[in-house]
């Protein structure tokens, strides 16, 4: 994820999923897989129909901030839900991938014992079969973080769109050969049809 992203229609989606998923009590683990701005992209500010009204809200005030000249920064976003949500915010590079995934994994398994979270997974692309490009997350990653969630974490990753009619079917199927759960489920939105969050739960085996 970059930050020139930061405010459109799909974190407008992403964390209305992420905050129905984290209730009252969860924290939200943002695993961002930072990466710096490239190029000049547009900014979709469309609608999204499975919004929450808080979230669109949120991001409305923030719009506003950015046409005034406030930059567009992705750690801003814990001002949605202070003291409950965190930034895995450090640079995301290929060559240093499993020290990363390593370090997200370390502070699940440190966590306190009664802290239960959303782990939030953001990678440019989605999920791949190969730990071959920044902007995917691989089945090894996926494993990593969920051999150390708990009973009661929730994991949700972004996927977006690729060339192929069954590109849904096939990443919910790479992620349940990566994390031995068949209990995965698939939030899309008719308004952002290009992406989708993939969803599960951690259960007690």
């Amino acid at each position: 994820m970059r930050d020139q992203f930061y405010g459109d229609r799909k974190d407008v989606l992403k964390w209305s999923r992420a905050l129905r998923l984290a209730g009252t009590e969860k924290v939200v683990l943002y695993v961002v897989m930072y990466r710096p701005n490239k190029g000049l992209h547009g900014v979709d500010f469309g609608p999204v129909a499975e919004a929450d009204s808080g979230v669109v809200g949120f991001f409305q005030q923030e719009r506003k901030r950015f046409k005034v000249g406030v930059p567009r920064r992705l750690v801003d976003v814990t001002r949605l839900l202070p003291g409950r949500i965190e930034l895995i915010h450090n640079k995301y590079e290929h060559r240093e991938r499993k020290a990363y995934f390593e370090a997200v994994r370390n502070r699940l398994i440190h966590r306190n014992n009664d802290e239960k979270c959303v782990v939030l997974l953001d990678p440019d692309n989605g999920i791949s079969g190969k730990c071959s490009k920044s902007e995917h997350v691989c089945k090894q990653e996926l494993f990593t973080l969920w051999s150390a969630m708990v009973p009661g974490d929730v994991l949700i990753v972004y996927q977006h769109q690729f060339r192929d009619r069954e590109w849904v079917s096939k990443r919910k199927s790479a992620l349940v050969e990566a994390i031995g759960s068949d209990e995965v489920c698939c939030s899309q939105d008719k308004d952002v049809r290009s992406v989708c969050f993939f969803e599960v739960a951690k259960v007690e085996n």
